[in-house]
């Protein structure tokens, strides 16, 4: 299977730990199966940081099933351990990849209103089954990336049409 990763440079050994502590599914290095998603992230670091955007692909194949991984479909278990790693919780230890949907800027508003008791999780829940397709595969130990993820190439992105 094809994922990629997008950024602000050719990422052709990733590191399992290098990322923010806060994000969705803990501090890893996230890939998704939409090219399309790895551009927008490419273009928002560039926006923020600099540089040009890049889009890393790699191949993702392996026996996923000797790791210990978690597949979340959006539902209530998902929004707990996204609002667990936003949180600043350690929900993510123990694991070697999570693999679901992201928390993308429209939907991170309402997971936000959830960890701030503005929503329950069934108003929550029901506002999330709204959202476009994503998807996001975060390694968060290092062995297992080394084992299952391999470099297939990458390229720049130009500026938004």
């Amino acid at each position: 299977m094809r994922v990629f990763h997008g950024s602000t440079l050719v990422v052709e050994r990733p590191l399992a730990g290098f990322a923010k502590r806060h994000l969705d599914f803990g501090p890893g290095f996230y890939v998704t199966s939409y090219r399309e998603q790895a551009v927008r992230w490419a273009r928002r670091k560039a926006m923020r940081t600099g540089g040009q955007a890049v889009v890393t692909e790699y191949e993702l194949a392996g026996d996923l099933s000797r790791w210990r991984g978690l597949e979340f479909p959006v539902g209530r278990e998902w929004l707990k351990f996204v609002c667990a790693c936003r949180n600043g919780e350690d929900a993510w230890r123990g694991w070697d990849w999570v693999r679901g949907r992201v928390a993308d800027d429209d939907v991170f508003k309402t997971v936000d209103a959830c960890l701030r008791g503005i929503l329950d999780e069934e108003r929550a829940l029901a506002a999330l089954r709204y959202a476009p397709a994503n998807d996001q595969f975060a390694f968060l130990s290092q062995e297992a990336m080394d084992a299952c993820l391999s470099f297939a190439g990458a390229g720049t992105i130009g500026e938004p049409p």
